[in-house]
């Protein structure tokens, strides 16, 4: 591991024994006064943040979205049902018509009507006939706009929540690597085993809870700090 001394439990000169700290040292940290761990929490901590803020602008967007989705469905519903009402009208009337046209081939064979009177109703009834073809297409069109609307509720209801869930496992990301930078970061230098000729280092992680708060009493010396003080650490 490569970091930063950050304390020295030893001088030239001491001696140490075995399990005894020589030195602390913090690998969270890339300069001499800056602190990699505290850094990158404070970035996640403002990354969930802002996560959270879209989510939240997310859910107010989906909301309105929906709200004057359901606002249209309503309105076209509306007009849906009142022209199947005219549409109905127009069907009933257009069979009386229809009915009462083979009277006035009648009315016109016994010189009852004129031939302009004959011809007259025959308009009327075409008329007719077109204003319940005109509410046929009217209210096709409205039944389209009506699965078309329930079709984009659908579609954008999915796409806002596959947002929100995108923003929910980022912070879930983000979580986690918050946990991961809370992880203690630094390290004792404890005497391993002694030699006649050298000093054997052991590297140990401090556990979190000792981190901040550190009870790192000197074992009693047996052996000179000066093997120590000159070995190589790698």
């Amino acid at each position: 591991q490569q970091g930063f001394v950050i304390s020295q439990y030893v001088k030239v000169g001491d001696i140490v024994s075995k399990g005894q700290p020589l030195y602390e040292i913090d690998i969270s940290r890339n300069t001499t006064t800056g602190n990699v761990s505290a850094a990158q929490i404070e970035v996640i901590n403002e990354k969930i943040a802002n996560a959270e803020d879209i989510i939240r602008k997310l859910s107010h967007n989906k909301e309105e979205t929906s709200l004057s989705l359901d606002k249209q469905l309503k309105t076209i519903n509306d007009s849906l049902k009142e022209t199947n009402q005219m549409l109905a009208n127009a069907q009933t009337g257009l069979k009386k018509m229809h009915d009462n046209l083979a009277s006035y081939d009648k009315y016109l064979s016994d010189g009852l009507i004129t031939k302009d009177q004959y011809n007259y109703q025959h308009s009327l009834y075409f008329q007719q006939q077109s204003t319940y073809q005109s509410l046929v297409s009217q209210k096709m069109q409205l039944e389209s706009q009506v699965t078309q609307l329930n079709s984009d509720k659908i579609t954008k209801t999915a796409d806002f929540d596959n947002q929100i869930s995108s923003q929910e496992n980022q912070i879930n990301d983000y979580n986690d690597a918050s946990k991961q930078a809370l992880t203690c970061h630094i390290y004792v230098i404890r005497v391993n085993h002694i030699s006649t000729t050298s000093v054997h280092y052991q590297l140990m992680r401090l556990p979190l809870s000792l981190c901040t708060d550190k009870d790192m009493a000197l074992l009693p010396h047996n052996i000179h700090a000066e093997n120590v003080a000159s070995m190589s650490l790698h």
